[in-house]
């Protein structure tokens, strides 16, 4: 028996369709890939501006430790599965998310 088939017999549909679509145009990106190269880093760039309010400004008004804490919680649970992963869009979008949520709550703890 052949080792893909007996990938194929022991592996659940997940793990099919995961194995199947990562062999099956791996090499091309498509339109939302490059999107998402592009737009991902948005999301940091955003939240660093509140990290500039909080740091610089001295703005803490109206934000919630709760809130930017379970950001920052659920930003590094990201950045673990794209790092295991090693999927880059997710890394390029989490890790720069989970060093600006620590700057929120940082600042907030702190400030």
């Amino acid at each position: 028996m052949s080792v893909a088939k007996r990938f194929v017999e022991k592996c659940t549909q997940v793990e099919h369709h995961m194995s199947v679509r990562t062999k099956i145009g791996s090499s091309k990106f498509s339109l939302i890939d490059h999107l998402i190269i592009f737009t991902g880093p948005l999301i940091p760039l955003a939240v660093s501006f509140q990290a500039y309010n909080v740091w610089i400004e001295g703005k803490t008004d109206g934000l919630s430790i709760v809130t930017w804490s379970i950001l920052l919680f659920s930003s590094f649970t990201m950045a673990i599965y794209a790092l295991k992963h090693k999927t880059k869009p997710l890394i390029i979008t989490y890790i720069p998310l989970v060093i600006a949520n620590l700057l929120v709550v940082l600042g907030i703890l702190f400030r």
